[in-house]
């Protein structure tokens, strides 16, 4: 009798451990575990802003090129030309043919100001922008404004213009579901474009600001997170 209690008791121990077992693979197995926002870093440099996202990968943000009126296709628009720059800690002075001048303020590692002085009357919009990894395409995914989030392609897609439109924000999500966002001004133009149609090898993404009449300072925010994972299921 003691014999059939020893093993009852035995039975119902290893039912146990295999129960524990099987809730503590879940975290493990079932389930995948959490994945934490990635840590983000802006830095001015001589090359622009450095946006540092850890496994996201590294970004260079331009520093602000400004653009002429009247000028519609924004491959031949005309700009003043960008004669200097000067990064110091979280700030950079940026000067313009002409007189213009631009400071950019990183602010939190997650805002940057721009604010400009002495620009010309002729002066229309300005443009920032910066490459994404070709390896976005092995899983990577991204959302501009109320657009489906979409899948940057695997191989050169048929038109190379993945997004052309007027929206301010832009997702950018990893294969592990880490996420960047990107605020911008109000009325941003952006374009996203996959440039292995021109035998090079990376994403390109740049958003114009039209120049709000009274207003000369600007805001962008960059915002990680975490979303759902890009990896397929």
């Amino acid at each position: 009798m003691s014999i059939l209690r020893c093993m009852r008791v035995g039975s119902f121990g290893l039912a146990f451990i295999t129960v524990a077992t099987a809730l503590a693979g879940i975290t493990s197995v079932g389930v995948a575990a959490p994945v934490e926002s990635p840590t983000v870093r802006i830095k001015p440099t001589d090359v622009g802003l450095t946006i540092d996202a850890g496994s996201m990968g590294q970004f260079v943000l331009s520093y602000p090129a400004i653009y002429q009126k009247g000028e519609h296709n924004y491959e031949d628009a005309k700009t003043y030309k960008l004669t200097e720059k000067q990064p110091a800690g979280n700030t950079a002075l940026i000067k313009y043919a002409g007189g213009a001048q631009a400071k950019v303020e990183v602010q939190g590692n997650q805002t940057i100001l721009i604010s400009f002085s002495a620009l010309p009357s002729d002066v229309e919009q300005f443009r920032m922008g910066m490459h994404i990894d070709v390896s976005y395409g092995q899983g990577g995914r991204f959302k501009i404004g109320q657009a489906t989030e979409q899948p940057f392609p695997q191989e050169k897609p048929a038109k190379p213009h993945l997004y052309q439109g007027n929206n301010d924000t832009l997702v950018l999500k990893n294969v592990e579901g880490k996420t960047l966002v990107f605020h911008l001004p109000q009325y941003s133009f952006q374009q996203l474009t996959d440039n292995r149609e021109w035998n090079w090898n990376i994403f390109d993404w740049w958003f114009s600001v039209p120049r709000d009449a009274g207003q000369e300072t600007y805001r962008v925010t960059i915002t990680p997170g975490v979303g759902e994972s890009a990896a397929p299921k």
